[in-house]
C-alpha cells in the first residue's frame, strides 16, 4: 500500500524533473546520451505510481517522440525491472549527484 506521504514526494519529484528538463530542453529531450539517460530519470518516479506503464508511454510521447514504438516497449520493461529501491533513490545522493 502506498502511503499519502510517499506518493505526494512522488509527484513533487516528477514536477521538480519535468521542469528542470523543460528548461533546460524546451518542449522535448534531445535525441542523444543525455536525452536518453534524462527521460529514464524522468520515467522513474512514473513507474511507481498508478497506471505505470501507460503514464510511462504517454510521457515517452510527450519528451522524447524521437523514439520508435519498438524502443517504448523495451524502455518501459528495463525502468519495471529495475528494483523498487532503485526506481526511489533516497534524497541524499540526487543532492549530490
Amino acid at each position: 500500500m502506498v502511503r499519502f506521504k510517499d506518493e505526494i514526494i512522488r509527484r513533487l519529484r516528477l514536477g521538480n524533473l519535468r521542469t528542470l528538463f523543460r528548461h533546460r530542453y524546451g518542449t522535448e529531450l534531445p535525441d542523444d546520451d543525455a536525452g536518453r539517460e534524462d527521460l529514464n530519470e524522468l520515467l522513474l518516479p512514473i513507474s511507481l505510481g498508478p497506471k505505470p506503464t501507460k503514464m510511462m508511454a504517454n510521457e515517452i510521447d510527450v519528451f522524447a517522440p524521437w523514439v520508435g514504438s519498438a524502443d517504448v516497449e523495451t524502455i518501459i520493461d528495463f525502468i519495471n525491472r529495475l528494483p523498487i529501491s532503485d526506481r526511489n533513490p533516497k534524497p541524499k545522493p540526487l543532492a549530490r549527484d
